[in-house]
């Protein structure tokens, strides 16, 4: 397993590709949780709230389901819509916080 540094809202599998989509994850909650009332904590909180409002960008990763490495990414316009990805017919189709939808096949 690995560390995908986003806040996963959104993910498919297509054969041995795993796609997941959302914004960064800035906030590494277990030292929050630990140093709850310092000042970087409640500013790291800050930033990743700002994130999952879709302030920080958002991004869609295609990840080897077999070996867990990135294969390829891209940033998205807004943030996905909790569960809105889907892979059908050799497109992915990813449903946006921002109302539009995004068709990404190959080139």
């Amino acid at each position: 397993s690995k560390e995908i540094p986003l806040t996963i809202k959104a993910m498919a599998l297509a054969d041995q590709t795993l796609f997941v989509a959302g914004p960064p994850d800035l906030l590494n909650e277990e030292e929050a949780w630990e140093n709850v009332y310092e000042a970087k904590t409640q500013q790291d909180a800050e930033a990743q709230l700002e994130a999952l409002r879709g302030d920080k960008g958002s991004a869609l990763w295609a990840v080897s389901a077999e070996t867990g490495e990135k294969l390829s990414e891209c940033a998205l316009p807004s943030v996905p819509i909790y569960d809105g990805l889907a892979a059908a017919y050799g497109k992915l189709y990813v449903a946006l916080a921002d109302g539009n939808l995004v068709c990404l096949g190959p080139k």
